[in-house]
């Protein structure tokens, strides 16, 4: 037992490093961890295309002229905080997948149905990656409703985006002015700054509308990578 907790403890430790820190080296000892004590290995997550979080800020603002400037800068800004996020969940989804023997019995049922023991021995993936038949398309929809209702209950992920929002992207929303590059545009008067100083309120919006996509996300992702983890369990069995 104490072996297991002074292991969940390095977890814990490697994992904070590499959120709040950026440390690449807890990274890398997490990952060889997790290889050689659990034997996972297929961890590829799918990181959120920025341009989308740009879009809702520019929308949100859309009164001002700067809109879009503000929320390029916001995302250059935030984009490498919010990739080690979703790696950080990505992880942890997958983890919770992968150790989740109930869900991996019921889906290793379902993938005999489709599959014999010598081609689950010699596949990479099973329904990771590949067009779902309906059964599988409804045990994975159920599956994210469970999840889903587990989270509302928990707010696991709820909790790691508002702290590492809190100390990391709030930060550097609030201090928005300082990186704007700003715009000249030709007026009545001559050539003037396109906009002013963004107010707080605006900051609020801004913040509001990222936290919003940020949680949206993670929640999506944490969901994608307990799936995959649960995959890679039933296979396991039989590599």
């Amino acid at each position: 037992m104490q072996v297991e907790i002074s292991k969940s403890h390095i977890c814990v430790g490697l994992k904070h490093n590499f959120l709040y820190r950026g440390d690449i080296d807890s990274l890398k000892s997490l990952m060889s961890f997790y290889d050689i004590n659990m034997g996972v290995q297929n961890i590829f997550p799918k990181y959120v295309s920025m341009g989308i979080l740009r879009k809702k800020i520019a929308k949100a603002i859309a009164y001002r002229t700067d809109a879009h400037c503000i929320s390029r800068s916001l995302s250059l800004q935030i984009h490498e905080d919010i990739n080690r996020l979703e790696l950080y969940i990505y992880l942890d989804g997958y983890i919770q997948g992968f150790n989740s023997a109930n869900q991996a019995n019921a889906l290793e049922k379902e993938a005999l149905k489709y599959y014999n023991s010598k081609d689950l021995a010699n596949k990479k993936y099973l329904f990771q990656f590949k067009n779902l038949n309906r059964e599988i398309r409804t045990f994975k929809k159920r599956l994210r409703s469970e999840l889903i209702k587990r989270e509302r209950k928990s707010e696991k992920v709820l909790a790691t985006v508002y702290e590492f929002s809190n100390k990391i992207i709030k930060d550097k929303t609030y201090s928005l002015n300082k990186y704007v590059d700003r715009q000249l545009e030709l007026d009545r008067d001559g050539i003037n700054p396109a906009s002013v100083m963004i107010p707080r309120e605006d900051l609020k919006i801004i913040y509001k509308e990222t936290f919003k996509f940020i949680l949206n996300t993670c929640t999506n992702l944490y969901i994608d990578a307990y799936w995959n983890g649960l995959n890679e369990r039933v296979l396991k069995r039989y590599r």
